[in-house]
């Protein structure tokens, strides 16, 4: 796809070039990307759909052709035939565009990950853009089908607390995907993203867990002297908490 196309179709569609990276630090940024046989299996299914239609728009003219030999009223016949010539212009116009799409899409996907989050974008002509912070990942996975173990390809599936509303339907199956859920797709390292996804999802919750090793502060519950009233026990509660204040009030001077 030439540079002028590329930059045409950007500009109808609305597409902006590069998603900004997600928080974190800026030398810990890590951009993937889908692997080559991702496009060539996306340029598979694609001709699989072009030649599906082509059959069904032969089968369309040969019907039509059928009604014209029996038709006598010349108008009708004359719509016949604009609406047949018009929807194979239309085909062939789209075929061009739509691979151009095709590669385009490819080439757009974005799957970024820093110390505190993953960013993932993906599609042209609806854009979908998830982020996450590694506070909420549950579950990292890879899933593979027949035809990417034999494209050496598979996807990374990141799964987040919460969960129940779905977002748009799984591009390699059909499944709908949740609203808390990223994947990496097409990607030909899928065992090193989620060996990387995990190592930085660990490193960010053990600093936010402080020392471990450091002894928990001791909590000293209020002394009350047994059968005492409630004002006794409140008024010991309440010298009790003056103390402990006074102990964390910094001197002045």
């Amino acid at each position: 796809m030439s540079e002028t196309t590329r930059s045409w179709l950007m500009r109808v569609l609305k597409v902006p070039p590069t998603p900004q990276p997600p928080g974190g630090a800026p030398d810990s940024l890590r951009i993937f990307r889908a692997a080559r046989p991702f496009y060539r299996y996306k340029c598979f299914l694609w001709t699989a759909r072009q030649l599906a239609s082509a059959v069904g728009l032969c089968v369309g003219f040969i019907f039509v052709e059928m009604v014209l030999a029996r038709l006598t009223y010349a108008p009708a016949a004359w719509v016949l035939r604009l609406v047949e010539t018009f929807v194979w212009v239309a085909y062939f116009v789209q075929v061009p565009v739509t691979l151009a799409v095709l590669r385009l899409d490819f080439e757009l996907r974005w799957y970024m990950v820093t110390d505190r989050s993953l960013r993932v974008r993906e599609g042209i002509l609806h854009l979908r853009e998830k982020t996450m912070t590694f506070a909420n990942i549950q579950e990292v996975a890879i899933s593979q089908g027949p035809v990417q173990r034999m494209l050496g390809i598979a996807d990374v599936r990141v799964r987040s607390a919460g969960g129940g509303s779905r977002g748009p339907a799984h591009e390699s199956g059909g499944a709908t995907e949740s609203a808390h859920e990223a994947y990496f797709r097409g990607v030909s390292d899928a065992a090193a993203i989620r060996d990387v996804i995990r190592d930085r999802v660990r490193q960010y919750r053990d600093t936010g867990l402080g020392d471990p090793d450091a002894p928990a502060p001791a909590v000293l519950a209020p002394r009350v002297e047994a059968g005492s009233s409630p004002l006794d026990a409140a008024h010991v509660l309440l010298t009790e908490v003056r103390g402990l204040r006074q102990s964390l009030t910094p001197p002045r001077g």
